[in-house]
Order: structure tokens, then sequence, then C-alpha cells
């Protein structure tokens, strides 16, 4: 993996965008005073009276347990909800397990990030990555990185997270538990904050100034007043920027200062986004979204992902009760096809599609607007998988190199794959294998699966 180096002090070119000011939809979510409230890609959860209370994105407010301590932190990786106090809580169901990650970590839980199927843990002593029981520490020349950190951002087509060093910020690319820089910058001040959006650029502030990665390299975007803090999400349009002035929001084409309801009453570490980049408020009246142009949250396969089994998708939609329709398409044969959605959610099941790139396509119609999320996925239904054309690589690649003779599992073939595929697959699906490697990512993992489903084609 090839590594840049870049100086973003003194040779940016300014990112000069137009102002508008604009009167965003707000909504209460919760009328009550709280001590703590943090959000995961949809969900917001909060700590009232010492009851934690999980705020799904239908509005429903689910009470979980009595609990003690203010809540800094969540995240979300499939069922498993991840609640940061003192410890790191994992709540499945309505059961709290402390699972003694905290114990392994390296140093005391600041905030939690989720990137679709890990989570990033910053702690006072470094940053780390927990993916399917499997603790990773990054490192640039065995010297921890301390923060801030962003996940879920993208460069150069690579899944990358932005991880900050005093004046340099390094986007560490890979996959599983395996991370590697792949790009640093040197900045001319410490940074102070980090984001990413949806469209795959990274946002810091830095000494009062606010910086953008664009597709053109790194840019300082002329905001007029002094930049304090930056939030986003890996499904935002933009991200919100807390000023000297009041809020901002800011993306590739326009700076937005929001009108009517103010938010300056919102207390010092009340501000919370979630992945679409709608703006979670704490304040003394309750719990508050605000968002810009109505996102829409599409939970289901991730940017690229092997789609070869059925699969959960579901639609968040911003002001749900302004929406007229709501519709989910798979798009790449000669006629897009609808999936039915039932509360918001549908499956999509592979089987009898033909192989190939399709576009996952959400829409949320609103009176005056639509909006629209597009997910590209590769449809490999199990019928249509075979040793040759898809799990030889992974064998090759991941496995051949130590489950030789010399040791107790051998895998040396298609045979050897299909007599152990029960064992293969718990390893790999709880992250034991590959042993001192990188995870198989979850379309890998899909991929096995569905070959065995299909019968071991070879």
């Amino acid at each position: 993996m090839w590594v840049a180096f870049f100086l973003a002090c003194g040779g940016q070119s300014a990112l000069d965008l137009p102002f508008q000011q604009i009167e965003p939809y707000s909504a209460t979510l919760l009328a009550n005073p709280v001590r703590g409230v943090a959000t995961t890609d949809a969900s917001v959860v909060v700590d009232v009276e010492d009851q934690w209370r999980w705020i799904h994105p239908d509005g429903e407010v689910e009470r979980l347990f009595p609990w003690t301590g203010t809540i800094r932190g969540a995240a979300q990786v499939g069922t498993d909800r991840f609640v940061l106090v003192d410890r790191v809580t994992v709540v499945r169901g309505n059961t709290a397990v402390d699972a003694l990650l905290s114990d392994v970590l390296p140093g005391e839980p600041e905030s939690l990030c989720s990137d679709g199927d890990a989570v990033w843990i910053q702690t006072d002593q470094g940053v780390v990555l927990w993916r399917a029981g499997v603790l990773a520490e990054l490192r640039v020349d065995g010297r921890p990185m301390p923060g801030p950190a962003a996940c879920g951002g993208s460069l150069y087509g690579e899944r990358v997270a932005w991880l900050a060093e005093g004046e340099l910020l390094h986007a560490f690319a890979g996959n599983g538990a395996a991370w590697a820089v792949f790009e640093t910058t040197a900045f001319a001040d410490p940074v102070d904050s980090v984001a990413v959006d949806g469209t795959g650029w990274a946002w810091v502030t830095s000494a009062g100034a606010l910086h953008a990665r664009t597709s053109d390299g790194w840019r300082e975007v002329v905001l007029e007043v002094e930049a304090l803090e930056v939030f986003g999400g890996r499904g935002s349009a933009g991200v919100w920027v807390t000023t000297t002035d009041g809020l901002r929001w800011v993306d590739a084409e326009r700076i937005i200062v929001p009108t009517g309801p103010s938010l300056e009453g919102a207390e010092s570490g009340g501000l919370q986004t979630d992945a679409v980049g709608r703006l979670t408020v704490s304040d003394t009246a309750g719990v508050h979204q605000v968002a810009i142009d109505r996102p829409l949250w599409l939970d289901g396969p991730l940017e690229g992902a092997v789609v070869a089994e059925p699969v959960l998708v579901s639609l968040s939609a911003t002001a749900p009760e302004e929406v007229t329709g709501l519709r989910l398409q798979l798009r790449g044969g000669a006629d897009p096809l609808d999936l039915p959605l039932s509360e918001g959610a549908a499956v999509f099941d592979p089987q009898g599609l033909p192989p190939g790139p399709y576009v996952l396509r959400a829409e949320a119609t609103y009176a005056d607007r639509t909006t629209v999320v597009e997910r590209n996925v590769e449809v490999l239904p199990a019928g249509s998988i075979t040793w040759t054309a898809h799990v030889q690589s992974i064998h090759e690649g991941s496995c051949a190199v130590c489950h030789t003779g010399s040791t107790e599992t051998v895998l040396d073939g298609p045979e050897a794959w299909e007599a152990s595929i029960a064992g293969i697959l718990d390893n790999v699906e709880s992250g034991a294998m590959p042993l001192g490697g990188p995870s198989l990512a979850p379309g890998d993992i899909a991929l096995i699966r569905a070959w065995r489903d299909g019968g071991f084609t070879r």
C-alpha cells in the first residue's frame, strides 16, 4: 500500500462557497431534561432519571433498564448496541452485557464511532478498533494515535478512518483488524476536531480554521468566523460546524446559516450527529433533532458489498410526518425492481437475480422535494458462487499459508473446506481466524455461506 504525505499549511487554495439562510427542520424527540445523550447511525440514546432510553428512527422510545452514570457515547454494529458511560457496555435486546471490553483497552474510553461493521474507540492512550471480538490498536511507527478521530470515510475508493496526532492527520485504510496509513497530512497547528461526510470528503478544524479534504486535495473553507468543532456522518451530505457566531452547515456547494429557533442554548458537549448528519441537541428542555434538506438513512448493505443471501434493508426518513411516499428499488437489470416495504423495511433477496452489479436506490418524497440515497452492491446468489471463481481466492489469500499438511486442520482444496465448513464459518464469523491476520470482510464471509448453501459448486 502506497502512502502519500501532504503539507496542508500555506499551500491550500481557498474554498469560497456561497452563503444561504435556511430554516432547518427541527423536532423534539424527548421533552425531558437528560443527563447524557449520544447518537448511533439513526438512533439516539439518552439517560433520563437514571434510566436509559433508546429513541428509534421511527420515534419509538424504548426503555432499557435502570443505570447510573452519564452517557458519553454510543455505536451500533448489527444488533449489538454499544454505550459508553465509565465503561463500554454492550446492549443485546434489553440486556446489558459488560463483555469486559473496557478491561482490555489501552486506556480510559472517551468516545465511540461505528463504520458499519466495527467500533472505533478513542481512549486517553490511543485509538483502537473492535471488530468481531478482535481488538486492534492503531499505531504509526509504534506511536499510539491520540485522536481526535472519525471513522466511516473514503479516499480514492478505499475505506478509511481519519486519526489525528497533534499537527498530523493520518488516513488509515484497511479491513477487518488490519489497517495501515494510506495518507498523512501536516497542518500548521494541532487538529482540534475531524469529521467525515457521505461524499468522501473529510473535514478538520485547526486553530480556528475549517479545512476540507476534497477530490482536489486539502482546501481551507472561507467561513468568515472562527471554526471551533466539526460534526458529520458517513452518510451525510455535509457537516455541522460550531463557530464563534453560532452553528453553520457546510457542504460541497454552500454554507448555510440556520435561521428560526435559536440553538445557542445547547450545552457544551450536548451536540451529536447521526450517520446522515441530523444534529441532535440536548438542553434543559429536552432532546431535539435539527436537519438540513430532509436526509434519508438506508440501513442495509454497505457501499460495494457483496449480497449473496437475503438481507434486511430499512429506511429512516427525516420528518416522517411529512413523507408522502417511500420507495426502495434495485436497479441494474432491464427494469427497476421494486422491493415492497412494510413499516419502512424490506428483505433484499438475491436469489433468482442474475449475478452482477446493481444499485440499491431509496427515495423519500415530500411535497417540495425528493431525497435519494443509492448504494452500489454486487449480487451473487448462492447458486452462482463457485470454488474456482469466488472462494479459492479467499482460501489462497487468507487460509492456505497456514492450513497445510503440518497443521491440525488441513485445508488444501474444496473437499477439505466442505468437510470443515461448520468450523470454518464459526472461526471467521467470530474473528478467531485468520489467525494473526486481518478478519475476513463481511462480503467474503457471505460468499462462503452462499457457496455452502448452493451445494459447494466447484
